[in-house]
């Protein structure tokens, strides 16, 4: 669980007014500018890297420290950035690690990189496709049935497309870029699904050997889920920490890193307030009953 406290409804000072060093570790998806057109599918998941510049300017200027997750904590308030997945738009953060000299991770799905083809929860919002279970189809499976039409229909959108092999290259020489396992296909590890995340993480993991500044046997969990088993099962030697999006604060040298998952101001208020309600109980208990539903589901096979 999550370390939790009651944080009021003011301005970041009330993060760090209780005496103790506040641990956050932020999450993101995919970048986007004041200037860039309306996303096709799932506006949620574009933050305007405007607005993720205020925030961590506030951060900085409460003086919070930018480290990496896996990383011990020196002493005072930190701060970890964190992207999944592979958006090509997560470019737009570079200039911003430097201003801040910020070290961050992005967990790669490797197989949409590789093969060129967007992220399934986009291909499905916009072909129309049928409904999508997030947490029980065979994502290897639906991939292969992405109409041509749909496949470049979003790899023309840059709210939408992965990054190619050698723009990831690009992005991943710059000094504060580090990337990390997110499993190769984006398959979240539960139910007869756990059975190949060894497959899964050797994929994903042979193809980042080529990078610099690769983090081995770090793992966030595809669409934040997980049931009793998969942690159990993934610590049993096949990596060393797993990455949630629980929200809350983290306790250094653990190996579940919680993490405070951002989606766009518009739909749940601006960055700051999202970053305060993580903290709430009632957020991590939503959290909690979602992976619980969600585990349930997958074992009478819904």
């Amino acid at each position: 669980m999550p370390a939790l406290a009651h944080v009021p409804e003011s301005g970041l000072r009330s993060l760090t007014s209780g005496g103790q060093p506040v641990r956050l570790n932020l999450l993101a998806h995919g970048l986007a500018t004041r200037t860039s057109p309306p996303p096709q599918a799932h506006p949620e998941l574009l933050i305007q890297v405007e607005d993720l510049d205020d925030l961590l300017d506030q951060l900085a200027n409460e003086q919070f420290q930018f480290v990496l997750p896996n990383e011990p904590p020196p002493s005072g308030h930190t701060c970890s950035v964190t992207f999944d997945d592979g958006y090509a738009n997560n470019a737009l953060f570079l200039p911003i690690a430097e201003r801040y000299r910020i070290p961050f991770v992005l967990f790669v799905s490797s197989l949409n990189i590789e093969q060129q083809l967007p992220y399934l929860w986009d291909a499905k919002a916009v072909s129309g496709d049928g409904a999508w279970r997030h947490w029980s189809d065979d994502y290897r499976e639906a991939y292969r049935h992405l109409t041509p039409e749909t496949v470049r229909r979003l790899l023309g959108d840059e709210n939408h497309r992965p990054f190619t092999v050698n723009e990831l290259r690009a992005f991943a020489d710059n000094q504060w870029t580090h990337l990390a396992l997110h499993t190769h296909s984006h398959q979240p590890l539960v139910g007869r699904f756990l059975a190949t995340a060894a497959q899964e993480i050797e994929e994903n993991r042979r193809f980042l050997s080529g990078f610099p500044r690769v983090l081995p046997r770090d793992l966030a969990l595809p669409c934040g889920l997980y049931t009793p088993w998969t942690g159990k099962h993934l610590l049993n030697g096949l990596v060393d920490r797993i990455y949630t999006c629980d929200g809350g604060a983290s306790t250094p040298g653990e190996d579940m890193v919680h993490r405070i998952s951002l989606v766009s101001p518009t739909v749940r208020g601006s960055l700051i307030s999202q970053v305060r309600r993580a903290f709430e109980w009632k957020v991590w208990l939503r959290r909690q009953v979602a992976n619980i539903r969600y585990s349930n589901k997958v074992l009478n096979g819904l």
